[in-house]
């Protein structure tokens, strides 16, 4: 038994060692973006930002949109400065894959300490770091599309993940205002984190038979309210949105996505709303002085946000945002759950599979994950796969503490780490032929290939046939994962 876990630590640091190998190859011979030579979209403003941030920042020439993504291109910007760095546009996608590798490299440090505090098998250790980073958004996108925040935002919320199951509150808040300027939802998660401190509670919650219709209504109810405002939005998001490609006309595919998002939601709302008159009474646990401080924190960061931009809100609104989300959500049926495991991979599995024993379990360890997994479980009907990067280390570390609790087949990590290298598509080539430009041609170029060969990748601008082709797929290989599961000694 000794041999088989260190030859599993053995094999761990072997897997980090050829992670690092192939990210540094990526970012110094991959592949990039051919938009914007390297840079990408948003990129552009990233890398003038890095060339001139102080002017741009303090010159209030950024709306508050941009503004809330400034700390990346800062730091570059500072680095830059500091050791005489030349800061060209040509010079971006290579400066800012190698800021993603360092970050990276934190991250795997950040991952081994939560690993070790929780205790952790060496089995499950293995599966975590899949989880974590062997997936289309770290694999490929870091070095493919370098020039964002995505990594930032990653490698944060890992870190706020970590203060928050050490009880660190002081550090907790400074990095959660820290996160306010590298990706809009990071103030209000490490917020959260801050307010329902992470706590062992070892008294399990068991299904009261008496609150069973009282659940299901509860869950329906919160079903029809998300699925009845995507409906309302419909007609009126569509022509804002510019992804929508006229996908959201057709009403049998309309019909069929709104009854799988309803299906979808109810049975992700059903745990939440089991004993929860009981999980209620644990609110006891709650500071009020935190809320003071936590909403007075929000309040100075969103104003602070304000007096840095030019007073424009931006390409995308909270309020736009929101009604995006919704209706993104009804373009294809389940096309972000197809979107989530496209870009993260089979972790998603094992999320759905594991759902009702991860909430059941987050219930005793305070309010805090809790509550994230409920307002991450209706921003997850957004097909935009890549918004919701900074969650994906609580997806990991939810499903690490369920399946820890378990008796896995051993065969079952070598399995898993497997699927998860080839569902990454790390070895698959982007770029083919030349990309017509978005700037000169309507958005729906981008669902006819060469374009189509990245943003299949990518939820909202997915056409037809890669759909199609995935949801078989992707539908396939969850039913062997289910019934493998299912038929294999998995139990606690």
């Amino acid at each position: 038994m000794k041999q088989y876990i260190t030859n599993k630590f053995v094999t761990e640091n072997i897997l980090i060692f050829l992670f690092f190998i192939w990210q540094i190859g990526a970012v110094c011979y991959g592949e990039h973006i051919p938009a914007g030579n390297g840079l990408g979209w948003d990129g552009v403003q990233y890398s003038d930002l890095a060339q001139h941030f102080y002017t741009l920042v303090f010159g209030h020439q950024l709306s508050e949109y941009t503004v809330q993504r400034i700390l990346p291109s800062g730091i570059i910007y500072a680095v830059g400065k500091l050791f005489h760095l030349p800061l060209s546009n040509e010079n971006m996608p290579f400066i800012f894959g190698m800021y993603n590798t360092v970050l990276l490299a934190f991250g795997v440090c950040l991952w081994k300490a939560i690993a070790t505090k929780q205790h952790w098998s060496a089995q499950i250790r293995l599966i975590s770091f899949s989880g974590l980073f062997l997936n289309f958004a770290v694999l490929k996108m870091s070095g493919y599309y370098s020039v964002l925040t995505d990594i930032s935002a990653f490698v944060c919320g890992l870190l706020l993940l970590f203060l928050f199951l050490s009880n660190k509150n002081i550090s907790l808040l400074i990095v959660s205002v820290l996160g306010a300027f590298i990706f809009p939802t990071l103030l209000c998660m490490g917020l959260i984190f801050f307010i329902f401190p992470y706590t062992k509670d070892n008294d399990d919650l068991v299904n009261d038979k008496n609150n069973l219709k009282a659940s299901r209504w509860s869950a329906w109810i919160a079903t029809a309210c998300i699925v009845g405002l995507a409906l309302i939005f419909q007609h009126t998001v569509i022509n804002k949105d510019s992804s929508a490609l006229g996908r959201y006309l057709w009403l049998p595919v309309l019909c069929v996505s709104v009854f799988t998002l309803m299906i979808y939601l109810y049975f992700g709302f059903r745990p939440f709303f089991d004993n929860f008159s009981r999980s209620f009474h644990k609110l006891k646990q709650l500071v009020h002085v935190r809320i003071l401080l936590a909403f007075f924190v929000f309040i100075a960061m969103k104003t602070l946000i304000h007096f840095l931009s030019n007073g424009a809100p931006g390409a995308l609104t909270s309020w736009l945002f929101l009604q995006v989300l919704l209706v993104r959500a009804l373009a294809y049926p389940l096309i972000f759950l197809i979107s989530y495991v496209l870009y993260y991979g089979p972790i998603v599995f094992l999320l759905i599979y594991f759902w009702k024993d991860i909430v059941n379990h987050s219930k005793m360890n305070g309010f805090g994950l809790l509550t994230l997994l409920f307002l991450y479980l209706i921003l997850s009907i957004n097909s935009e796969s890549r918004q919701l990067i900074n969650f994906l280390p609580i997806a990991v570390f939810t499903v690490s503490e369920m399946i820890n609790q378990k008796i896995l087949p051993p065969y079952f990590t070598a399995f898993f780490v497997g699927l998860s290298l080839l569902m990454s598509r790390f070895y698959f080539p982007l770029n083919h032929g030349e990309w017509p430009s978005l700037y000169t041609n309507p958005p729906q170029i981008t669902l006819e290939f060469p374009m189509q060969w990245y943003f299949m990748s990518q939820g909202p601008w997915m056409s037809h046939t890669p759909y199609m082709t995935f949801f078989i797929l992707i539908g396939l290989t969850f039913f062997f994962v289910y019934q493998f599961l299912r038929n294999e000694s998995v139990r606690s």
